[in-house]
């Protein structure tokens, strides 16, 4: 389907084509080990085909291909419970996607995103 939008005349052509691949997200949730990876081996399986028909169609060379995950996946082994080593009096914990952290009421908020790598 992608490649059908490359394909037409410029007038009509998107100027930005983005597509979703579930998997292997989907079965990485739900599963682990050769479930997983038999996932990625058919997602690198498509990636291969894709690009073989750009090269086909003689689009490879002009067009920017950007792959893109959101995370990894990984068993967790270990917990690190985040609460038992900082002081969290007077902290205000929102969770979710990106956590926030509000002291003492403040409006200014603390977020371990903006904590270094490296600390």
């Amino acid at each position: 389907m992608v490649v059908d939008y490359l394909k037409l005349d410029e007038e009509e052509r998107p100027g930005l084509i983005m597509a979703y691949v579930w998997e292997p997200d989907y079965t990485g949730h739900r599963a682990t080990g050769e479930k997983v990876y038999e996932q990625v081996r058919s997602l690198d399986a498509s990636i291969e085909r894709f690009l073989n028909k750009l090269s086909e169609e003689g689009m490879l060379g002009c067009v920017n291909i950007v792959i893109v995950s959101d995370h990894g996946m990984s068993v967790i082994k270990n917990r690190v419970a985040l609460d038992e080593m900082l002081n969290t009096d007077g902290l205000v914990i929102v969770p979710g996607v990106n956590t926030l952290m509000f002291r003492n009421g403040s409006s200014e908020f603390y977020s371990f995103a903006f904590i270094p790598c490296n600390a």
